[in-house]
């Protein structure tokens, strides 16, 4: 969106880099916004919201709001709205100026899909992704209409109708509101489907709450480490049954099968081709850090895939590490009945909330027992 005319809100290191990258529209500015009592920008007027001559432009000249994280954004955004202005018709985020707007509507997955594209040069000079909750963290239940409408790129996982997080976050439901120029892709949910190399995995029920706001996800529940806790005393005992734990050949069939066939039917609502890597690699290559998480190798496919719709060939994925998941040991037992036989490292755990594991299994049991049943080991004893 471009006007003949603009006003630059904010005067910060954001207005900094955001001249610098746009210096052809500098003698297109009228002049600047601050709170501070600076009264000159590169040769710009600075003024406060409420002077005279700022409340007699606003709906005039499109207001570019330097903001340097989505938050701050949103805080000018408000006071804007509050003057009865509109959001892409008089004011926009600067870091959508010249870009197309991309918007990620997903679970952690998504994150792991930002992480890649950023490595792109060409993405960020040409897209920028406007920042939305992650599905499951989104307590607005939906995504403003106006943004959706100004959408260029529409990167999803298949919502249903029917599904947790409301309707409203739905493919159904935001499809209606995307413009028809948009690139709409959709992307794979893994969701369960490592389920068959994790069968003792249970709900994530460990989640400390942090001073900052913040929460830290320690471990899923372990059935069969429960069920050692329950009968035996000894750390040694308990380690033993569980590297020992062997599941019915039926029931590891059933969850294989299962797995595979949600998965292979899932992807025909995709843009992601996925099915055959896995059945094709699962034996060789780590796919799942956890029952639902893919590894970094899985992710990779699929970002490689997404970069190429995009039209991108400049990244070097060699280091992607997206780190998805909690990163679960696979028991002895899942190794040798699937035959894996990992030719690729597995992304095993490196720390237990700031202890430093040396080995697995053997650090996830000891830090399992303390999460979970408050059981002392050598390991963690002062």
């Amino acid at each position: 969106m471009e006007k003949g005319r603009y006003i630059l809100y904010g005067i910060g290191g954001e207005a900094e880099r955001f001249l610098y990258q746009n210096q052809d529209i500098l003698n297109r500015i009228a002049f600047c916004i601050d709170r501070n009592d600076k009264k000159e920008f590169y040769n710009l007027d600075v003024y406060k919201l409420d002077a005279v001559n700022v409340c007699d432009s606003l709906g005039t000249h499109l207001i570019l709001v330097a903001a340097g994280n989505i938050d701050v954004y949103r805080e000018i955004k408000q006071c804007l709205v509050e003057r009865g202005l509109e959001e892409w018709k008089d004011f926009i985020w600067s870091q959508t100026f010249r870009r197309k707007v991309v918007v990620i509507n997903a679970n952690c997955h998504g994150i792991a899909v930002e992480w890649y594209l950023r490595q792109s040069a060409d993405f960020c000079n040409n897209y920028v992704i406007y920042p939305i909750p992650a599905v499951h963290m989104n307590k607005e239940g939906e995504i403003e209409a106006g943004l959706l409408e100004h959408t260029d790129v529409y990167i999803h996982q298949d919502i249903r109708m029917e599904n947790k997080a409301g309707y409203k976050l739905s493919d159904e439901y935001v499809r209606s509101f995307l413009p028809q120029r948009v690139i709409d892709i959709c992307i794979p949910n893994f969701v369960g489907m490592g389920r068959w190399m994790f069968p003792a995995q249970g709900d994530l029920e460990k989640v400390i709450k942090m001073d900052g706001g913040g929460v830290i996800y320690v471990l899923y529940r372990d059935a069969v480490l429960d069920e050692a806790a329950a009968m035996f005393h000894s750390y040694d005992e308990i380690k033993e049954y569980w590297l020992n734990y062997k599941y019915d050949a039926e029931q590891m069939d059933h969850m294989f099968l299962n797995c595979m066939q949600k998965l292979k039917e899932r992807e025909k609502n995709w843009d992601i081709e996925i099915y055959d890597y896995i059945m094709g690699n699962y034996r060789t290559i780590p796919c799942f850090t956890d029952a639902s998480h893919p590894s970094k190798y899985v992710m990779k496919f699929v970002c490689r895939q997404i970069a190429q719709i995009l039209g991108l060939n400049d990244i070097n994925d060699e280091n992607y590490e997206p780190n998805m998941g909690l990163n679960v040991p696979i028991m002895n037992s899942v190794l040798k009945y699937y035959k894996l036989n990992f030719q690729l490292p597995c992304e095993n755990r490196k720390e237990y909330l700031g202890k430093w594991a040396v080995s697995e299994p053997d650090d996830y049991i000891k830090a399992y027992l303390w999460w979970y049943h408050q059981m002392q080991t050598d390991a963690v004893k002062n």
